[in-house]
């Protein structure tokens, strides 16, 4: 596994998602997140750390796809190596780094989470998992089903962790 894995999220809800791919694959890191970080801070910090590192740095993000627009800097930036539960996640690899991978909730992690486990599917519901207690946010969206879906996607990402560092060395 990848020494000094820095794993980064958008929301409470990318944080939660995280840590249960770091339990699975048993990676001895933590999620970074705060209360301010959104998509464009995270991808801004993803550009700061391999500009500032000059590209020796292990990134792991979490972030949304979003919608219009707004896809555009992921589309630039990132290159797509697998897309897994009818669309709504994908695995990216940052364009200037194999170093760099990003799982990319299409459009959202909500989205991904309504599909996957017919849970937040509704206004109400996606707000609480944005914001608020993130011990909440993380007992309300582990469930059975998406720890399956979480184990499938931990070993995909495996696979890409693996060919990328065959291509760096």
């Amino acid at each position: 596994m990848r020494k000094d894995l820095m794993v980064l999220a958008e929301c409470y809800a990318n944080s939660c998602v995280a840590e249960m791919i770091i339990d699975i694959l048993k990676l001895n890191t933590r999620v970074r997140h705060k209360y301010v970080s959104g998509r464009d801070r995270i991808l801004k910090e993803i550009t700061s750390l391999y500009e500032k590192s000059r590209g020796d740095v292990n990134i792991l993000a979490l972030i949304d796809y979003e919608r219009g627009v707004m896809r555009s800097f992921i589309d630039k930036n990132f290159r797509f190596e697998m897309t897994l539960f009818d669309n709504t996640l994908h695995i990216g690899v940052y364009k200037r780094s194999q170093k760099i991978i990003a799982i990319i909730f299409d459009p959202f992690v909500e989205e991904f989470l309504c599909r996957s486990i017919n849970k937040f599917c509704d206004d109400n519901e996606r707000k609480d998992i944005k914001r608020g207690d993130i011990e909440n946010v993380c007992s309300r969206i582990q469930t059975r089903l998406l720890a399956e879906k979480i184990n499938v996607l931990a070993e995909k990402l495996l696979e890409i962790i693996k060919r990328s560092i065959d291509q760096t060395d």
